[in-house]
């Protein structure tokens, strides 16, 4: 698994080089150099998995959806949601704060669709879920926390089971026949 890892590379010229995590333990044992990790600016180091309201995968497009990546996306507390690109990661590759947005449902005629938009004119945020179940779990979510309400603890839950700490699957209810 890659990783945003760095540790200095004897073959490399000693330069700093991303390795997977496997690499990164043996390589810190090894000679103890570590080199820091560079976080993106403006994003918070946090653990995928660190307890949150809501998390899970999600399709997501900047571009009406025309093209579409699955991210893991986390809701905190703090009325903000991180994307990741897997639920594993240490960092977040984006931060959105829910102050100035609304949540828009019923987005064209694909289903399963979702829109963040915010007042100020910023590029909408295109969310599609798995299913039905699923996509009403994270509306009915958002909309809390767009209006700076915090969901009922009985609403909260993961929509990865297998890194859940007891949290309800938001996919139990899909039909994964199909």
């Amino acid at each position: 698994m890659c990783s945003s890892k760095k540790s200095i590379l004897a073959y490399d010229n000693n330069k700093p080089n991303r390795v997977c995590d496997k690499s990164f333990v043996i390589l810190k044992n090894v000679d103890g150099k570590v080199v820091d990790q560079k976080v993106p600016k403006g994003v918070k180091l946090m653990n995928a998995n660190d307890p949150s309201i809501l998390s899970g995968y999600l399709q997501k497009s900047m571009d009406r959806g025309k093209t579409w990546n699955k991210r893991w996306f986390v809701i905190t507390k703090e009325f903000a949601m991180y994307e990741f690109k897997a639920h594993h990661d240490i960092y977040a590759i984006a931060t959105l704060p829910f102050p100035g947005y609304q949540v828009i449902f019923s987005v064209d005629t694909i289903e399963n669709v979702f829109c963040l938009s915010h007042q100020q004119k910023l590029p909408p945020t295109y969310l599609q879920s798995e299913c039905t179940a699923s996509r009403d779990r994270w509306l009915n979510v958002l909309k809390k926390m767009v209006n700076l309400e915090l969901p009922e603890e009985s609403n909260r839950n993961s929509t990865h089971s297998s890194e859940s700490s007891g949290s309800q699957n938001a996919e139990d209810g899909c039909d994964k026949t199909s």
